[in-house]
């Protein structure tokens, strides 16, 4: 539950130890990596040990679930818990409704990237095509996640979402900038907490755990870029590129590559966003 959640590997490995302890268990050894979870019981040298192998099928960021997680941990290491009631938590939190509907996350995610426009010098039209363009992208993404998409392509149809709908509102001439629009609105499909959960990983001695982190990193970006890329290509092949600014210096194509941020602090290119979070 940990691991499907977004625990590092140290933190799940030292949840386990604990558990087996405070239940009494001879010493066990466990083995975390990216997809799976194996414990193996030590019994003596006349039996054979008892393992236990947990695959994570899946991986998202669930605080919730952490935090009631880590309430049961305590219960257990601190002898309040039977096994059987633990067992019997445990299938309630994995089981238990998320706290808010989903809709409320894709107001917060469509929230933050009006915020991020508006930090990027955006004006009241960007932050609200951003913010638009965000919530699209997040109901689109959990339809198509339902559906088990990889999620190489879930990033690329993200990305392709977010450029087009910045390209139109360019072409029409609702935004002075697209590019600041496609940074504000991929927002929701940046990857920082693997970049973090990866770099704990690497700290902390799981370097097979914190290879799969970087690469599924790699390949969620190379979906975004990709995603970008085919928006871009398509609308100028069918349009030219004339339709979205021209081949000037102020050409939205060069643009695209890296946001002229009209604040005082520097220009963000959207590779960097993508990859920092």
């Amino acid at each position: 539950v940990q691991m499907a959640s977004g625990a590092g590997a140290s933190d799940v490995t030292a949840t386990i130890i604990a558990v087996t302890e405070a239940y009494g268990l001879p010493h066990c050894e466990v083995d975390v990596i990216y997809t799976s979870v194996t414990v193996s019981c030590y019994r003596g040298t006349e039996q054979p040990p008892i393992t236990s192998l947990r695959v994570v099928r899946s991986r998202s960021i669930d605080y919730t679930r952490l935090a009631d997680v880590e309430i049961l941990v305590r219960q257990i290491t601190a002898g309040k818990i039977s096994a059987s009631d633990a067992y019997a938590e445990l299938d309630r939190i994995t089981t238990a409704p998320h706290p808010f509907p989903r809709w409320v996350a894709t107001i917060a995610w469509a929230g933050m990237a009006a915020s991020l426009s508006v930090l990027l010098g955006g004006d009241a039209a960007l932050a609200a095509v951003a913010a638009a363009a965000t919530a699209l992208v997040d109901r689109v993404g959990r339809i198509l996640n339902q559906r088990r998409l990889p999620f190489f392509f879930q990033q690329a149809v993200g990305g392709a979402l977010a450029t087009t709908i910045a390209m139109a509102c360019f072409a029409t001439h609702l935004l002075p900038n697209a590019a600041l629009a496609v940074a504000a609105s991929i927002i929701v499909l940046l990857s920082g907490m693997t970049v973090v959960g990866s770099m704990q990983d690497a700290v902390t001695g799981y370097n097979v755990t914190a290879a799969g982190r970087l690469t599924e990193l790699s390949v969620m970006s190379a979906g975004l870029i990709a995603g970008v890329v085919l928006a871009l290509y398509t609308g100028t092949s069918l349009f030219g590129v004339g339709t979205f600014g021209g081949g000037a210096q102020q050409s939205m194509l060069q643009e695209i590559g890296g946001v002229q941020v009209n604040t005082a602090a520097q220009n963000v290119p959207v590779q960097l966003l993508a990859g920092a979070g």
